[in-house]
This record gives C-alpha cells, structure tokens and sequence, in this order.
C-alpha cells in the first residue's frame, strides 16, 4: 500500500486545528515515563515480571492501568491517570467503534478534560480471558495508556501428549498509538478557548491478526502479529514476532517482540531485525482453551521508520481461541491438528 506520510500531517493538523487540540504528534506517553524502554528482554523471564506485582496471580497490568474489569456494558477502569474523577471509572460502551472483535468504551468528563478510548474483549470459549487496552488522548504534553489481560480460574493446561501438547491459537489483535487521528468524538469546545488549554485529539487505532504456537511439554510459546494496519489510514505497519518464552507454573509468560524476517509490505531492510518491544500473557480456560496477552512497542514502524513515525508508542491486546475448539473461527485454524481430547 503506498505511504501517504501527508495523511498522517492531516490528521495532525485537525486534531490541532479542527477541535482547538495539541499540536504535538506524537507526545509523551505519560508524566512518569518516557517510554522509551529499548525492548532488549532477551524473552526468558519466567512470567513473573514485575509489572504484575499489584495484580492477582492470572492478572497482568502493563504501563499506567491497574485493573480493568467489564460490569454489563460499562467497563471499569482502576489506575489510568486523568480520564475520570473517581478511582474506578467508568467508561460508556459505543458499538460504533468496535473493532476486529473487540468491544470499544470511551469517556470524556467535561469538553476541557482528556478523551479516553478502550477497547476489551473475552474469548469465544467459556470467556476465560479478557484482554483490554486503553489510551487517553493528549493534553499537556502527556498521553497516558495501559494494558490489561486477566484469567478467570486456575490455570489448567492440556496433559502433554503427541496429540494434545503442541496447539495453535488464533484471533484478532487491537492496539492504541500515541499519534492524533481524526476527532469527531470530542464534545464540543467553546472556539474562543485558549488552545494551551484544550484537550488534544483521538489516538489512532492499530488492528492485526495474532497466531501462536504453545508446546505445553516444554512450556514454550512463540507467534506472530501480522495484517497490521492502522485503521484510521489505511497504512500498513510491519509484521512482528513474539519470540518464544517460557510458560511459568501459573500459565503466563513474558517475552520479546521482534520486527518478523517475513516482510510481506516493507523490505526487510527498512523495517530492520531488531526488537520494537515486549510482549505478556496468560492462558486460560479448561485445558488452556484460550490465550490473552498485551504488548508494549516503542517504534512500531520499523527501524528505517517507513511511515515517518518517531518517539511513538503503541499499546495493545490480542484474546485468541485455540485451534480446534467451538470457539476457534479463524481459517488459519484448518491446517492445524485438531485433536485436543485428553
């Protein structure tokens, strides 16, 4: 797909000028941390990196959030800095802004406060796992955004047989940037406000597909995001590679992410082989039926930076069903063994 950088100004521009919004494009991800982690994790942690230590055990909570749990058609968000007044807030459901399976929620308090989206999902099995993610939009330089996976129940893999130790899982992926888009959702300002004042537009919105592989005999896991696009766009953005981990005890893992040698868009040169950042997870359901995980990218446009992006950052979910069971829809799953029966 050609590259259309002019675009991605547009959007910046509208979001400046437009609604009255930040001009900055992309801006800080929050007050506390620049994100510029280097992603260098060389993906042996056992699953118990520290950034769940304010979490229950099947719980991950990645960058500003705390928990994120779904009451009906309300989701409740704990942790995430300046998107609401009380310590839980609560986000509004707006089905117009699904995307790629996944159930969008938004708040905005008062016309001069951030607008904040979330996106979560559970898996098509029993709903095990939930994977959510969540991002304000930009005011006073900062951004602040986080993701969160959770597992209902203990973990419970499959018995590691010839038929039953080696599994696929596939679905959909969704992701926040800390790049302006389009801003139709902001409620109306007052044009004579001072425009130090307003709040800074939408963060765009990335999509993609997600396939692992998970040896439960070696507890193991490795896969692939791939089909990334950035919805508000058009624009591609390279594959990536979850590069394997080890599981832990508990069903979760903790790995690198890598720019995939197989570049079906970019040359593999612009995009580069480094590691753009980490991703966590954690598998649930009766025999491991489901998976759910979160990455942290901060340079998700490849090391020659192809769409012009820089200092970006880009949180997201994947929720997947294993290969073989009712709730697995993905085609991808018809090359995969499935035999999962104990």
């Amino acid at each position: 797909m050609t590259r259309i950088l002019a675009m991605l100004i547009a959007l910046a521009m509208l979001s400046a000028c437009g609604d009255g919004g930040s001009s900055g494009n992309p801006i800080s991800r929050s007050a506390t941390d620049d994100g510029t982690d280097d992603g260098t994790d060389d993906g042996t942690d056992d699953g118990t990196d520290d950034g769940t230590e304010d979490t229950d055990p099947g719980e991950i909570a990645l960058e500003d959030v705390t928990r994120i749990t779904l009451e009906g058609d309300t989701l409740l968000v704990e942790g995430l800095s300046l998107d609401g007044g009380a310590p839980v807030t609560a986000y509004a459901r707006r089905a117009d802004l699904d995307q790629n399976g996944f159930l969008a929620y938004v708040i905005q308090d008062d016309p001069l406060d951030r607008y904040s989206r979330a996106y979560s999902a559970a898996d098509n099995n029993s709903g095990s796992v939930r994977g959510s993610v969540v991002a304000t939009g930009g005011q006073f330089n900062k951004i602040f955004n986080g993701v969160f996976v959770a597992r209902d129940g203990d973990y419970d893999p499959p018995e590691a047989t010839e038929t039953t130790g080696l599994v696929s899982y596939a679905g959909g992926y969704v992701g926040i940037m800390n790049i302006f888009g389009p801003t139709p959702d902001l409620v109306p300002i007052d044009p004579d406000t001072p425009i130090e004042v307003v709040p800074g537009g939408v963060v765009l919105t990335t999509t993609g597909e997600v396939f692992i592989n998970a040896d439960f005999a070696d507890n193991i896991v490795n896969g692939t995001v791939y089909d990334r696009v950035i919805v508000e766009t058009g624009d591609d953005l390279p594959s990536l590679v979850l590069a394997p981990t080890d599981i832990s005890e508990n069903g979760e893992f903790s790995g690198t992410v890598e720019y995939s040698e197989v570049q079906p868009v970019y040359s593999t040169e612009d995009v580069g082989n480094g590691s753009p950042g980490t991703y966590e997870g954690v598998f649930g359901g009766p025999d491991a039926e489901a998976v759910a995980g979160g990455l942290v990218l901060n340079n998700n446009d490849g090391q020659a930076d192809v769409l012009g992006f820089e200092d970006e950052l880009e949180v997201g979910t994947f929720v997947l069903d294993k290969c073989g069971t009712a709730g697995a829809t993905d085609p991808i799953c018809d090359q995969t063994n499935p035999d999962f029966s104990r």
